[in-house]
């Protein structure tokens, strides 16, 4: 009907109305790839509706709606950072300020944690340099992502088995600075990540201690 409606009044004033209704009929559907066509439509030939703010905050939720799990093609998510960053820039005091963060925020854990994955399997095959790579990756995309603890331990250990002994102790440090005593108590992974990264640096002092005064 709102086809038929903009084939039948090519003049209406009401054309992003009826543009923004059926991208969101699409978006309804799980036709999220058409949803952005009709988003993309509006912004392109109505630039100073009103409803272009929702046009773009919706064509950035459509990609997210379209993202795959974090072990497959990125591709969608990473656009829907891009777009919901736009937004966020383009529209500080935006109804949909909220909404546009939380979906930069779940997108950016989804690649931080398929970076994570990455590594794992490269850890797996004994490829510590192409699993530090992968984790960093992870650490530099989200400041808090689910995983860092183990992330950080991770990347430690590999910096020690490839004799990185500094970077190694930095991996190390940053770990203790997020397993802090307070967030131990209640995660008991954390606890034990402390303890191991709290003992990781007494054996880096002896050995530094041992090379200085043998």
């Amino acid at each position: 009907m709102l086809t038929a409606f903009i084939d039948a009044h090519p003049g209406s004033n009401r054309l992003d109305q009826a543009l923004l209704l059926i991208g969101l009929c699409h978006q309804q559907t799980g036709e999220n790839l058409l949803a952005v066509e009709e988003f993309n439509r509006l912004i392109r030939d109505f630039p100073q509706s009103a409803l272009r703010e929702q046009a773009e905050f919706e064509r950035a939720h459509s990609y997210f709606r379209e993202s795959l799990g974090a072990a497959l093609d990125p591709e969608n998510t990473e656009l829907a950072i891009e777009l919901a960053r736009s937004y966020v820039q383009r529209y500080p005091q935006g109804s949909r300020q909220g909404q546009a963060l939380a979906i930069i925020d779940a997108s950016l854990e989804k690649l931080a944690t398929k970076a994570y994955w990455n590594a794992e399997t490269y850890l797996r095959m004994g490829r510590d340099r192409a699993a530090t790579i992968y984790l960093e990756k992870a650490l530099s995309l989200k400041e808090d992502f689910r995983h860092k603890g183990e992330a950080l331990a991770r990347l430690a250990r590999a910096r020690t088995r490839l004799g990185e002994t500094e970077k190694a102790q930095q991996a190390w440090e940053q770990l203790l600075g997020y397993a802090t005593v307070e967030r131990s108590r209640t995660d008991r992974r954390l606890a034990e990540l402390r303890r191991e990264a709290e003992e990781a640096l007494r054996c880096l002092d002896v050995s530094r201690s041992e090379r200085v005064n043998p």
